[in-house]
C-alpha cells in the first residue's frame, strides 16, 4: 500500500511558499515597498498609515473606501474602492481632502410648532374630502399627530 506524500504531510496547506514580490508605490509622493498581493488599503497599512475612520466594512459593500490613483506614465485618473482593488508597481496614490457634509442642527422643539401648525392650517381641507376617503384617513390620524 503506498502513500501520496502531499496527503501525509499535515503542513501542507495547498497554499503556495512562494513569498510575494515587493512593488514600489507612492503615497502622497513618497516611496513604499509592498507586497503585491496587498490591496490598496492593505498596503498602505503595511507601509505604517492606519485608518481612524473611512474604512467601511473592508468588504467592498458600504463604498466608504473609495479612492482615486495614478498609474505610472497615464495621465487619466483612476478609481476604485481601496479595499478591493490590488496594488500596481508604480502606483500613485493621493489623499483627498475629507470634505464633511454640512451638519445640520435642528431644534426639535420648534419643529414640532411647526408640524402643529401646518396641520392645524391643513385640518380644514380634510374636512371636506369626499366621504370615500374617510376609511383611509380618517379625523383621529390627526390626532395622533398633534
Amino acid at each position: 500500500m503506498s502513500e501520496n506524500k502531499e496527503e501525509a504531510n499535515p503542513t501542507n496547506t495547498g497554499v503556495s511558499s512562494i513569498p510575494p514580490t515587493m512593488i514600489p508605490i507612492f503615497v502622497m509622493g513618497k516611496r513604499y515597498e509592498v507586497p503585491d498581493t496587498l490591496t490598496i488599503m492593505k498596503a498602505m497599512e503595511y507601509a505604517g498609515f492606519k485608518f481612524i475612520r473611512g474604512c467601511g466594512c473592508r468588504g467592498g459593500i458600504c463604498g466608504a473606501c473609495a479612492t482615486v490613483y495614478r498609474r505610472a506614465g497615464d495621465y487619466k485618473l483612476q478609481v476604485g474602492l481601496a479595499c478591493q482593488t490590488l496594488v500596481e508597481p508604480d502606483m500613485y496614490l493621493a489623499q483627498i481632502p475629507f470634505y464633511p457634509a454640512n451638519r445640520a442642527i435642528y431644534d426639535f422643539a420648534s419643529l414640532n410648532l411647526t408640524l402643529r401648525k401646518y396641520l392645524n392650517s391643513t385640518r380644514s381641507c380634510f374636512a371636506v374630502l369626499p366621504a370615500m376617503h374617510a376609511p383611509r384617513f380618517a379625523p383621529w390620524m390627526l390626532k395622533s399627530w398633534i
